[in-house]
């Protein structure tokens, strides 16, 4: 189970990084709900995230343990970005988790890649900045062919972008951006559904 970063920001609300990314392709379910809650939950994740396509079905998951005291509603920052891009589009994001006032020489970076509009599966991280280095690394083998792009604050060549900035992107679509909690599917096995009718219909019947 891993462990998520809680990040307090925009007007009282508290935004997330560090989820683990599925894709679920060959999803059974219509819009595949029900198999991104099965891999979220078993995982033990307390809270999940669905990255649907313009069509409405859903292409994969975040999800991750927020803990008990997390708030009602909580986005993701990963999903924030991601949202930007669309088919073909590489980039990769590394911001420092820091306030303005925080002097701390070692600060946490936070590190998303995101290919083709979806968060690359194990780069939704935070790393010690001296770490960083060898994610990026990781991270951009793993693609295939083109150049990517980077934003944030922490590599070399890389564009503006700022914690502020994603937060304003996830409050701003918050359909595609807002957590919501695992749970359990209420759905019954058709024979237990049978069998229930049956016997309302013997009880009415009396």
């Amino acid at each position: 189970m891993q462990q998520a970063t809680l990040l307090p920001g925009l007007d009282g609300q508290t935004f997330v990084v560090g989820l683990q990314w599925k894709r679920t392709v060959g999803a059974t379910a219509s819009d595949g709900r029900d198999d991104a809650r099965k891999v979220a939950a078993a995982a033990k994740s307390t809270h999940m995230l669905l990255d649907r396509s313009q069509s409405g079905k859903v292409r994969a998951v975040g999800h991750g343990s927020l803990g008990k005291k997390a708030p009602n509603k909580v986005y993701s920052l990963a999903a924030a970005f991601a949202s930007q891009f669309q088919s073909k589009d590489k980039v990769l994001i590394a911001l420092q988790l820091r306030g303005e006032d925080d002097d701390d020489p070692n600060p946490l970076v936070w590190i998303c890649a995101v290919v083709d509009g979806l968060v690359l599966q194990g780069t939704d991280v935070v790393v010690p900045i001296g770490d960083v280095d060898r994610r990026v690394q990781e991270a951009t083998k793993r693609y295939q062919n083109g150049a990517v792009e980077f934003y944030g604050d922490v590599l070399d060549s890389s564009r503006d972008a700022s914690l502020g900035d994603l937060m304003g992107r996830a409050l701003a679509n918050q359909a595609a951006c807002q957590m919501e909690k695992v749970g359990r599917s209420l759905a019954l096995p058709k024979p237990v559904l049978f069998a229930a009718a049956g016997l309302i219909l013997l009880l009415a019947g009396r």
